[in-house]
């Protein structure tokens, strides 16, 4: 035999029954609809709340490795910091006994002997200007006894000049002669 369709549902027609289901499942929306509107910006302001705990957590969960990697960072720069600077040292100083060795100069070298070269220079400057001033002070009396003795002897009544014109004379006649005694001609 052949079986009949359940065609009632609780004594209703099945029909009758979807329809009133439906018609539910369409009010249940209308509903939500309705509290969201209603309650939609407390939910708002409750989700973004909860929102912003959970970024913090999570901005500070990721914070903590890098600010770790940072400091770890740090104290290996240090340490090659003064690692480098002490194999800048072993080199520098290995370089310098290699230019020794090779009799080339070093940069300390050329600055040591440059700054013996001025002082030199300086000292050289001082006794030229020393030279000028005792020669000007040499050529001096020399010009002044040349000029003298250039002079005309002034005559006195006995005819023969003054006393000290005939020592200046005298004087320059015997410093001939003992020029002429030594070798020196023309002194």
């Amino acid at each position: 035999m052949a079986k009949k369709q359940n065609t009632k549902a609780n004594g209703l027609p099945l029909a009758t029954v979807i329809r009133a289901s439906a018609n539910q499942i369409w009010l249940a929306g209308l509903g939500a609809l309705a509290q969201a509107e209603d309650k939609g910006g407390d939910w708002f302001d409750n989700l973004t709340a909860a929102g912003e705990k959970f970024e913090k957590a999570a901005r500070a969960q990721i914070a903590r490795p890098f600010r770790e990697a940072e400091r770890r960072v740090n104290e290996t720069r240090d340490s090659l910091g003064d690692s480098w600077a002490a194999v800048a040292v072993v080199v520098e100083r290995r370089l310098a006994k290699l230019l020794n060795l090779l009799q080339i100069p070093t940069s300390r070298d050329v600055a040591e002997l440059t700054r013996r070269v001025e002082e030199l220079q300086q000292a050289l400057q001082v006794l030229e200007k020393g030279d000028v001033k005792a020669r000007s002070a040499r050529k001096r009396p020399a010009r002044a006894a040349k000029a003298a003795a250039k002079k005309k002897p002034t005559r006195t009544k006995s005819g023969k000049g003054s006393s000290a014109d005939r020592s200046r004379a005298t004087t320059g006649r015997a410093r001939k002669t003992d020029a002429t005694r030594h070798g020196q001609a023309g002194v």
